[in-house]
């Protein structure tokens, strides 16, 4: 993305891609259009699958976000690691401070479209990815809001009524709770004793999933052209 000659010729990115290539990471934020931040990362982290480095330089950056919009560059980056920064990002539609548990006067931006910047021949291979990183990160956010919320309200009937209420809006996917008789007849004896303990009534639930769900997601192409990648908001 950088390659292109209104960025490649500016001073400013120039000197950012001179400090990337020194495997540290270069930031700059605006107080203008057309981006509120740019950040390019070192080259390593966006083929580094092991250690999430990536992640690493990434979470600081979201912690206080500039805008409600990124893009990313794909042209250079390993699957896993798209992957799990896709989760990463969309995960971002969350926060604990969304309980109301607590008033605080911190930053609500908060991130709501990811946009993919790559060649128009990689947006076939792309778009399956992006949807299947956002059905997977829905998942994980309503088991983060179901571990959230506090234990005298988040009861075992509570989280069977809400695991029913999230289920209803998929028709693909069907929701069965096994009361405590079922629970022993399907052999679980160490979920069955751990449950014991409440005096609600004890119930687990499995999901079966009649066909692949995606949730929508929100990218664009761009021909590009190989460059130190970026991340832009």
């Amino acid at each position: 993305m950088l390659q292109q000659d209104a960025l490649r010729k500016n001073p400013l990115i120039a000197e950012m891609t001179a400090r990337a290539a020194q495997g540290k990471l270069a930031d700059t934020c605006f107080g203008c259009g057309p981006f509120a931040r740019i950040t390019l990362v070192p080259q390593s982290a966006w083929q580094d699958n092991l250690t999430d480095s990536l992640l690493t330089f990434l979470r600081p950056l979201f912690a206080s976000p500039m805008c409600r919009e990124v893009l990313l560059d794909c042209t250079q980056i390993h699957d896993t690691v798209l992957a799990k920064t896709l989760r990463f990002l969309f995960n971002q539609q969350h926060r604990l401070t969304d309980l109301g548990l607590k008033t605080t006067a911190q930053n609500d931006t908060r991130l709501t479209h990811i946009y993919a910047y790559c060649p128009d021949s990689e947006l076939a291979r792309l778009e399956p990815l992006f949807k299947q990183q956002q059905a997977i990160a829905n998942g994980m956010i309503a088991a983060r809001r179901l571990a959230d919320i506090p234990s005298e309200q988040c009861t075992p009937q509570f989280v069977v009524e809400e695991a029913q209420r999230l289920c209803a809006a998929f028709p693909a996917l069907r929701c069965e709770v096994l009361d405590e008789q079922a629970i022993i007849e399907q052999g679980l004896g160490l979920l069955h004793a751990v449950g014991k303990g409440p005096v609600v009534l004890r119930a687990c639930w499995r999901f079966t999933m009649r066909e692949r769900v995606m949730a929508r997601y929100a990218a664009t192409s761009a021909k590009a052209s190989p460059s130190t990648p970026a991340v832009c908001g």
